[in-house]
């Protein structure tokens, strides 16, 4: 369960955050010292998170990763778009600049009656037509 980060000497994590532009995020984190972890846990602001359970910590350890968040009732901040998927990679001993990793990233967003997350996503993705 834990091979990912011991036998090939990597290791991915990832966040998701809302709200806030992706340009943003990018500018942020281009300015991070990704070996220190402190400077890792403060890039953006809090509010901007979706933090998922497991942990990031308990997550980073396996090779296959899933993050879930569910909302029981309406959150007081509502996520709403764009959202961005940060993937966080750190060599932990592969020498090889030219070295490469494949990986794949699936993301489900799905919704129970009564709440409206899923259509303001939906509305917010999809242009829509009215014909007068």
């Amino acid at each position: 369960m834990t091979r990912g980060d011991s036998y090939l000497g990597n290791q991915l994590e990832f966040k998701l955050f809302h709200t806030l532009d992706s340009d943003i995020i990018v500018n942020q984190f281009a300015e991070v010292d990704f070996s220190d972890e402190e400077q890792l846990v403060n890039v953006i602001d809090k509010k901007y998170e979706i933090v998922m359970d497991p942990g990031i910590d308990t997550r980073k350890k396996g090779c296959h990763q899933k993050g879930v968040k569910e909302y029981k009732r309406e959150p007081q901040n509502i996520p709403t778009s764009p959202f961005t998927l940060v993937i966080i990679y750190s060599n932990k001993g592969i020498n090889n600049l030219n070295y490469t990793q494949d990986y794949c990233v699936s993301m489900v967003i799905e919704h129970i009656e009564g709440i409206k997350l899923y259509n303001k996503i939906r509305n917010t993705i999809q242009s829509r037509v009215r014909i007068r």
